[in-house]
């Protein structure tokens, strides 16, 4: 069957916003005499068997989402070639208000399967392709049709319903960042700067094919389109620079979320698709200038109230797009960094009556307990608090101490590595 492009476009939106899809329920299939469960249904490959087959079943049969045609089919390998054993059909007596199973053997199905049945068996011969046999855990769970993976799985590459290669694989997963829950840090890290011809647009990207390395390093993906609103712009460039870029961003983000996945390092989804917009919140207050002190809220970019008056005092951040500073509504009136949900992230050093200016990428923060540490501009803690006092960094390294004795002051690396015990 031919699916055009916009069927793509289509499923991929599907993945991206939970439409409520449903997962089918397997058929079972016999190797070695071993019971696996069969992610596929066979039968209905072909396009006669499934007319017949929808003829064939009683009217008072069981449906659900996950079986809509309300059939157990069991299977077996058999001399390498795959054979129907029976099938088993749910049906429902109005009368006892019960439920009960028919169960069809080979011979019962002789009519449904006229031009395959002989001499008592059912070989599929009319299936060719791949079919995937799981035993196990679920390692790798999409809820629709059969896009799952089991603990072990078999593939099995056949030809009119003869096995030509099998191959048994063993599936796992390695934590880390689920590309479900990607889209603020991949906001926060895209190049928006680039970009001033698309502030204010909702950029869509669909995406698939992703290689990764073992540990969760992206190392490629495809951009197949960007569908840009409400500009109504749609790119087909996977070379443009917007895609590009979005690549970039995504291979900057580490660990990725990997799973192991007959034989192949990769992600949750074949595809999926990521809107991201510029995130940011401007600051208003009621009275006639921002200043330290007045009443200040901040608002996001379709003015809905993100952080609320009396929640925090300005201090120089008027335009938040990755992180701002803020003043704490006490007393002490501590400065705090904020990111664009209006999340609190940590206590930031204050220098010259503000926050710590940023030198060389990074900026010292603070913990309740006055330990100094450091903080890049993206508001990721580089180096937990932990010293008594530290310097800004200059030349790639900076004095810091742990007790603030004369004799115990030492260098240290961007890593928080040591370097030297040296005072000069």
């Amino acid at each position: 069957m031919r699916i055009n492009k916009y069927s793509i476009i289509l499923l991929f939106s599907f993945i991206f916003l939970q439409i409520k899809a449903t997962g089918l329920s397997d058929d079972i299939i016999y190797i070695n005499g071993e019971e696996w469960r069969l992610m596929a249904k066979p039968i209905d490959t072909d396009s006669t068997l499934y007319a017949r087959l929808r003829d064939f079943l009683p009217e008072n049969h069981c449906v659900s989402t996950a079986n809509w045609n309300g059939y157990t089919a069991f299977w077996e390998i058999r001399h390498d070639y795959l054979y129907l054993r029976r099938m088993e059909i749910r049906v429902y007596d109005k009368t006892s208000q019960k439920d009960s199973t028919l169960v069809y053997n080979t011979d019962a199905l002789k009519k449904l399967f006229v031009s395959y049945y002989e001499d008592g068996e059912i070989p599929a011969r009319w299936f060719s392709g791949e079919l995937r046999a799981g035993q196990g855990d679920l390692v790798r769970y999409v809820h629709i049709g059969f896009d799952r993976n089991m603990a072990t799985e078999m593939v099995m590459r056949m030809k009119d319903g003869k096995v030509l290669k099998s191959d048994i694989y063993h599936n796992y997963k390695n934590d880390g960042l689920n590309l479900s829950k990607a889209q603020d840090e991949i906001i926060k890290r895209f190049p928006w700067k680039q970009f001033p011809e698309y502030k204010g647009q909702r950029l869509s990207f669909f995406i698939g094919n992703f290689q990764m390395t073992n540990d969760g390093h992206l190392l490629d993906l495809d951009v197949y389109a960007i569908f840009i609103r409400p500009s109504r712009e749609e790119i087909k460039d996977g070379n443009h620079p917007l895609a590009v870029a979005f690549k970039e961003t995504l291979k900057s983000i580490y660990p990725w979320e990997t799973l192991f996945i007959n034989g192949r390092y990769t992600v949750e989804y074949p595809r999926f698709v990521m809107p991201i917009y510029e995130k940011y919140l401007i600051a208003h207050t009621t009275e006639a200038h921002l200043e330290v002190g007045v009443p200040v809220c901040y608002l996001n970019e379709r003015g809905d109230t993100i952080i609320p008056y009396g929640k925090y005092k300005f201090c120089h951040t008027d335009t938040i797009r990755t992180i701002g500073f803020v003043y704490e509504n006490k007393t002490d009136a501590r400065i705090v960094c904020v990111d664009t949900n209006g999340r609190k992230l940590f206590n930031v050093f204050k220098y010259d009556n503000g926050a710590d200016y940023v030198e060389e990428g990074l900026f010292r923060i603070t913990d309740d307990n006055g330990l100094i540490g450091f903080a890049d501009t993206s508001g990721v803690v580089i180096i937990k608090p932990q010293f008594k006092f530290a310097f800004p960094f200059k030349n790639g390294k900076t004095k810091v101490t742990s007790s603030g004795e004369f004799e115990e002051w030492f260098y240290i690396n961007k890593h928080g590595q040591r370097l030297s015990t040296s005072t000069n």
